[in-house]
């Protein structure tokens, strides 16, 4: 429209379109700009779901145990953090066929664990499972990877007991 008033002379009309879209474009940009930096709420109980359903769609057998429930906020954030990187490692890293996902308590320690088959060896680059230990570690918690016996893959995070 701006375009077509300004071949047509009418300046000053060209001129009110472009600053109506001028107004339009930075307040798309100022939408943009804060769902960008607003970290989205997480929560365990539906990346609990979310996973589950996720893995049993590409077929993967899953088994999910929680007997520590009632986490306290900041726990049960880590543990969805935890359970998300964890799941799309399962996904992207692995050829599991089954993965097991827990949340228990022993040993004075809340602990998630996340199980599957199928490891794939290690890819370089990703910074995940770093994240995850340190934000574990705000927690007086700590998270451990590794490949342990036949070919499983094993995920954990420890945060201590009296953190709930």
């Amino acid at each position: 429209l701006a375009i077509g008033l300004l071949r047509r002379s009418e300046t000053p009309r060209a001129v009110i379109e472009i600053e109506s879209l001028v107004s339009v474009a930075r307040s798309t940009l100022h939408d943009l700009r804060d769902i960008a930096h607003r970290e989205p709420p997480i929560a365990l109980s539906s990346e609990i779901e979310r996973a589950a359903d996720l893995l049993a769609s590409t077929g993967t057998d899953t088994r999910v145990e929680v007997t520590a429930r009632h986490l306290p906020p900041a726990v049960d954030e880590l543990f969805a953090w935890t359970l998300r990187e964890g799941v799309t490692n399962v996904l992207r890293h692995s050829a599991a066929t089954t993965c097991s996902i827990s949340i228990t308590c022993h040993d004075g320690m809340v602990r998630l664990e996340i199980v599957n088959d199928g490891a794939l060896p290690a890819s370089p680059g990703g910074h995940g499972l770093s994240g995850l230990a340190a934000r574990a570690s705000t927690l007086a918690g700590s998270a451990s990877a590794r490949v342990i016996a036949d070919g499983r893959f094993r995920l954990r995070v420890d945060v201590p007991e009296p953190a709930r």
